[in-house]
This record gives C-alpha cells, structure tokens and sequence, in this order.
C-alpha cells in the first residue's frame, strides 16, 4: 500500500500552518509542543491544522507507525484539504482495519459533500470569531482572550461588540454557558502560563458579577466548552482526562449551583480517538463537534441519543456539515446556525430548514394486534444506493418519518428480534404493517463474517471443533472491541442460536459485551445492510442446536434458532 502513494508526497506536503483557532483546542497545542513522530501529526489533526497534518501523516504511514485510527485521522485530514480521491482510499484502508461498515457508506458522500448541505449563507463580519455560544438573542465569543457579547441585525450581521464578565480574572476565556436567567455563568478559563483550561462559576447580585470559584480544574487536565442542561441540574463539558477515549471526550455531571459532583464519561459510541467538543441538547438529541468520526472533513457535526434499552445512536448531520471545521450548531429564534472555521476565521452559517414533501406514519403490531417497540423501519431510497434512513417505533409501536424524497422512490423494511422482516411500499396514508413470529428454524443468508470470535466455545458439542480448531489471534479496534477477520468454514456451516438483533455496531457491541456473562461463547455476526445478530454456535445437527437451545432457553427466554443457508 505504501508504494501506492509515494508518489503523491510532493502534490501533499506543504510549509503553509492554519492556526488553531479554538482557544480550548490550543491549549492541546501548546501542552504537547515537543511531541514528535505520529503524536505530532495527531496533534496537528486534533487542534485542525490540517496543511501541517497532512505531510506528518504521510511520514509516518511510511514508516508504519499507524494505527486504526490513524487510517481515518488521515483519511479526514485528506478530505478536509481537498484530497478526495485519496480520502476515499483512505477512507477503505479504515474501513478494512476496523471492520466498520459505515465508514465506506459515509465515505462515499465525501465527493458530493456540497449536495448533501442545504442552502445556506455566512454572515460576514467585521470581527472573526472563535467558538460562538448564543444565549437570550445574543451571541458570545472569545476575542483575545475576552469574552464578547454581540447583537445580531436582520439580514445576519452580527454588530455592538461588547465585553461582558470583565475584570473578573486575569485567565483567558474560552466558552461560556449562561443559566436560564441570566444570573449565572459557567466558562472555561485559560491559564496562559501552564496551557491548561479549567471550569469556573460565575454569579451576579445586585447586576453586579463576583469573581469566579472553582468547579474543575487541575495541573494535569483540560475541562473545556461547557453546556447547561439546567432541566435535570446537568453540566457537559469535555476534558481530556486520560480514562477516556483519547483526546478530548464528552463528560456529564449533576451540578447544584457552584458545586459539582462525579464526572460520568458517556461512553465509546459518542467518545473517540479524536476530540469531542460543544455538546449541546436540541429536540431530545444531543449535538456535538468531533473530529474522530468518519468525517467529510474536519470537524463534522453528529447527534447523539441514548435509549431506555441501553442502546445507543450517533448519526452524522451531513446536511449541516462541510470540509471546513464545523465545530457547533444552534438554533437562535428563526433559523439554524454553524458556527464554521476555515482560514479565514470563523463565522455563522446559517441554514434554511427544508421542507419535507410529506410525514409518512405507521404502526407495527404482531399478529394478536400488541404494539411492537424498538422495530426498526429503514426506508431504502434507490438515490441513495439503497442506503437509507431509519426510525425505530416507540413504546405503542408507532413511528413517524419526516422526508424531502417522493413517497414513490421509498420502499420501507421492518426487522424486530424474534418476527421475520417485512417489506412495504411508503405512501402518504397511515401504514399498519403486521409482523409475523420467526419460526424455531430460520433460514437466513450466509455470515458475511464473524465480527468477534471468542478463544472457546462452551456451548458448541459438535466433535469437529475439538483441538484441530486452534484458539483464534485476536486484535482490538478503537472501541475496545475484540475483532476478527475469521469466516466460517463450510465444514462448520451449522445452527446458531440467536440472543438478539442490531442495526449499529457499537449498540451489537453493547449487547454482546452485556449477555457475555451468561453466554461465554457468544459472538457478534455481521450481515448485509448493517445487521448485526448476537448468538452462539450451536452444532451441526438438529439434535445438537435443539440440546443447547433447551439448555440456553433457562438463561434467556427470548431466543432462536438460526440454520445458515446452503
């Protein structure tokens, strides 16, 4: 692979250096300034220095320094300079080295980037800006290190620059997160001398506002780019304290006034190798910036949901993201706004909702009329490859879908564990799709292959998998996955024994990491269109998957049988 590109080290290398321009993300400069070899490209990528990272990259991927990750840090940086062709073969090299399929699908879209983006128009200003927070019709932004309150005029000029919070501390500001009334503040302040950020909390009384007391801060770590969910008495805020993921992570803590419990990390499927930052809560999801994810460069924007089931969403929002940094989105009393950055400095893009052509509505039911929950719908569109979008029914198996398409060019599949999928025509009336129960045998489509392999299996008698089956060489991807590029052989062709069903690597992982205590030989096994069945195997007879199907029903009682096809 390397000799492939060695050819194309004179079009990428560069002298020219974007500044970091997040004052937060700085402090990550400057505190790894004498960092060397990969760590050095992965700081240049982390604080959106993409014209240095690109030629470090390239060093170090010939010396062969990189890790999984490294293949999509690459692959963005690539994207973010213009570099399509390559991202996208970079993006494959990812996508082969961590076995996530939604790494080629939104790899894909780098291409046409700018026709997944709606309309939309930058304010220009008088004043570049850092990373612009909005609070009761104004706008705040760090300006040298002060922080700045600015009017918006009604064609989206942003004017009556204003210093707030002033004379309060001799540390930088960074961002700022005010209370619902106005009265308190809480904001990331920057020591100029150590490089490290830390969360402060502000008040007023009277009009008049007191210095800053400490809620975190420490010589070791960074806690930076604070949003207020005053409803549940919950701060976010991101810090790169080395239990998390790498770089900077989302973290969540309750907070009663200026006192402030136990940071709880949210966990591998919004956390990456890379940096996430601006976490904000809109509409029951939470948005954040993230340069670890399969990107269209840069920093993208995704939305984050965590559900009741202990499963977990991440969804890129391509039609708010560009190649530039687009590092926060928020929505003032009219529109939808990005704060973006490139070289010029950073401003307000602002988005026009578009309009759906039509809502699509139905309900999934089983046979005896009972509302079926967490069914997914994925509605395949043939503009998209097949590759679709999808919404999961709630707790009265209701569901509805928002869509620009025609009702024509969608074609709708409800998967639900334990009831054989069903596939309908999308129209514009309420659909009511009734899903049949899976028999004890199904028969199902070969493994694509086996996302994790377990070193032994309890459950397994059939005598081939005696000692000539040696213990299988395991590697871990970013998330902590064991992985394997194992493929069953047809000697093994046979029965599994099914505990569950996914549309989401991450959420399968979840699953497989929960019932592994009670099924030690389970495995994740990958299919077509991103499904996931977490099972075990069970033999190559009848009678051997019917033994260890009555022994695992004791365990759990919502299973099945699965006999690969021939």
């Amino acid at each position: 692979m390397i000799k492939r590109f060695q050819l194309v080290l004179v079009l990428i290398i560069s002298t020219l250096a974007l500044r970091a321009q997040l004052a937060e993300l700085d402090v990550l400069q400057k505190s790894s300034s004498l960092q060397e070899g990969i760590y050095k490209a992965r700081e240049a990528y982390n604080t959106g220095n993409y014209t240095a990272a690109e030629p470090l990259f390239y060093t170090e991927l010939e010396k062969g320094n990189f890790t999984t990750s490294d293949f999509l840090r690459f692959a963005n940086t690539l994207a973010a300079n213009d570099k399509d062709a390559l991202a996208r073969e970079f993006f494959a090299e990812y996508a082969k080295a961590s076995e996530n399929p939604r790494a080629t699908i939104l790899g894909a879209q780098i291409a046409n980037d700018l026709k997944n983006i709606r309309q939309s128009a930058r304010f220009y200003t008088a004043t570049t800006f850092a990373n612009i927070t909005h609070f009761n019709s104004k706008y705040y932004s760090s300006v040298n290190g002060k922080m700045m309150s600015f009017d918006k005029d009604c064609e989206g000029n942003l004017y009556h620059k204003k210093e707030v919070l002033k004379g309060l501390t001799n540390l930088e500001f960074g961002s700022v997160a005010f209370f619902n009334d106005g009265n308190s503040a809480i904001g990331s302040l920057i020591d100029s001398v150590t490089h490290k950020s830390g969360l402060y909390f502000f008040t007023q009384k009277k009009g008049v506002w007191t210095k800053p007391t400490k809620l975190l801060s420490d010589e070791k770590n960074n806690y930076a780019f604070p949003f207020m969910d005053e409803f549940n008495h919950a701060l976010y805020f991101s810090s790169d304290k080395p239990e998390g993921q790498g770089g900077y992570d989302i973290y969540v803590a309750n907070i009663s006034g200026n006192k402030i419990q136990k940071p709880i990390n949210l966990g591998p499927v919004i956390n990456s190798a890379g940096n996430e930052i601006n976490a904000i809560l809109q509409d029951g999801w939470l948005f954040m910036s993230s340069n670890g994810h399969v990107s269209l460069g840069g920093y993208d924007l995704y939305k984050y949901q965590y559900h009741d089931d202990d499963q977990a969403t991440l969804i890129n929002c391509v039609d708010f993201n560009s190649k530039k940094n687009d590092f926060s989105i928020f929505l003032d009393e009219i529109q939808t706004l990005v704060n973006r950055i490139d070289n010029d400095g950073g401003s307000l893009v602002t988005f026009q909702e578009a309009k759906a052509s039509f809502t699509h509505e139905g309900t999934i039911v089983d046979k005896s009329g009972k509302p079926i929950k967490n069914a997914y719908i994925i509605f395949n569109n043939s503009l998209l490859k097949g590759k679709g979008d999808y919404v999961v029914t709630d707790l009265t198996g209701n569901y509805n879908y928002k869509t620009s398409e025609a009702h024509s060019l969608l074609i709708g599949t409800v998967f639900a564990d334990g009831y054989q999928s069903k596939s309908f025509n999308v129209s514009t009336e309420k659909t009511s799709i009734i899903l049949d129960d899976i028999e004890p045998i199904e028969i199902t489509k070969e493994v694509i292959r086996i996302v994790y392999v377990p070193t032994y299996r309890g459950y397994a008698t059939d005598s081939i998998l005696g000692d000539s089956v040696a213990p299988l060489k395991l590697i871990t991807d970013q998330v902590g996955a064991s992985t394997s590029s194992f493929k069953l052989p047809t000697s093994m062709d046979g029965y599994y024994i099914i505990l569950g069903s996914a549309y989401n690597y991450s959420k399968a992982y979840e699953f497989w990491n929960e019932w592994l205590a009670v099924f030690e030989d389970a495995e994740i096994l990958a299919y077509e269109n991103d499904l996931y069945r977490i099972g075990f195997f069970a033999g190559s007879t009848e009678d051997q998957a019917t033994r260890n199907f009555n022994i695992a029903k004791g365990k759990k009682k919502d299973i099945w049988i699965l006999r690969q096809a021939n």
